[in-house]
C-alpha cells in the first residue's frame, strides 16, 4: 500500500513540474499524452497512477524537460515550445509532442546543444 501511494505522488510530482517548466495548462498536458483531462486530473490528487504506457510519455517529456533546462532559461522554454520551427515541418515543439514526434524534438535538443548535426 505505502509503494502504490508513493508511486502516485512520484507521477503527481513530475506532472506537476512538466506542467510548471512547460506553462501550459492541464488540459494541454493531456493533450499531449493522448489522455483525459480528467485522468490528469486524478493522476495529480493521487487517486490513481498512470499506465505504463501514459508513464513512458511521461518520462519522455520529463526528460525532454531537463534537456531544455540545460540549453534554455526556465522562462524562455514555453515560448520555445510554441515556436515554429523549420526542422520540425514548420510545427512547434508542442504540436510534436501532440503527434507523438518525442525523438524528433530530442534530436533538435541534440543539436542546439552542439552533439549532433541535422
Amino acid at each position: 500500500m505505502a509503494t502504490a501511494l508513493a508511486q502516485k505522488g512520484i507521477w503527481k510530482n513530475s506532472i506537476v513540474e512538466i506542467i510548471s517548466d512547460f506553462g501550459i495548462s492541464q488540459s494541454i498536458f493531456a493533450r499531449l499524452i493522448d489522455v483525459p483531462e480528467t485522468t490528469v486530473f486524478r493522476w495529480i490528487k493521487g487517486v490513481c497512477a498512470p499506465q505504463k504506457v501514459y508513464q513512458e510519455r511521461i518520462m519522455k517529456l520529463q526528460y525532454i524537460d531537463r534537456e531544455l533546462r540545460k540549453s534554455l532559461k526556465g522562462e524562455y522554454i514555453p515560448g520555445w515550445l510554441n515556436t515554429p520551427i523549420d526542422y520540425l515541418g514548420g510545427d512547434r515543439p508542442i504540436d510534436a509532442f501532440k503527434k507523438g514526434e518525442y525523438d524528433k524534438v530530442l534530436q533538435l535538443l541534440a543539436y542546439i546543444e552542439g552533439d549532433i548535426f541535422l
